[in-house]
């Protein structure tokens, strides 16, 4: 690798780390003030990138977390909201995506324990049996 592809790598880094820690731009460009002299990740030595890097893991940022998982189609996010929404109601005991994948297997494939739909990867119309079934549920818990 290059010496400009380990700085693209590592500013990537120390922007995946600033998220997790959800810290403004006025904040960052602050911390890299004190820390470097810079008001930018780019202008960034090798030395003073691996400064940042390490001071923002001390704060509890951690690089190797897994990204949360995005759901792709609207219906997914829908589906994901509405069982959020239950789990708050305090309508679902077990409140994990291995929870959901069983409750939307129940609701397009009942009977079959064999089978497990993901809300990612359901067509349209098994999306809308999960989804009313969701808000019937929910209607009921109110």
């Amino acid at each position: 690798m290059t010496v400009d592809r380990y700085q693209k790598i590592e500013v990537q880094k120390i922007q995946i780390l600033r998220r997790k820690l959800k810290m403004d731009d006025d904040t960052y460009r602050e911390m890299l003030r004190n820390m470097a002299g810079v008001e930018s990740t780019r202008a960034l030595s090798m030395r003073q990138r691996h400064d940042v890097i390490a001071h923002l893991v001390a704060r509890g940022a951690n690089a190797d977390q897994p990204a949360v998982k995005r759901s792709r189609s609207a219906t997914a996010r829908l589906i994901h909201a509405l069982w959020k929404d239950l789990v708050e109601a305090g309508k679902v005991k077990d409140s994990s995506d291995k929870a959901l994948r069983s409750f939307c297997t129940r609701m397009v494939h009942p009977g079959q324990e064999n089978v497990t739909l993901d809300p990612d990867h359901l067509t349209p119309e098994q999306s809308t049996i999960v989804i009313e079934a969701l808000k019937a549920w929910l209607k009921r818990s109110k």
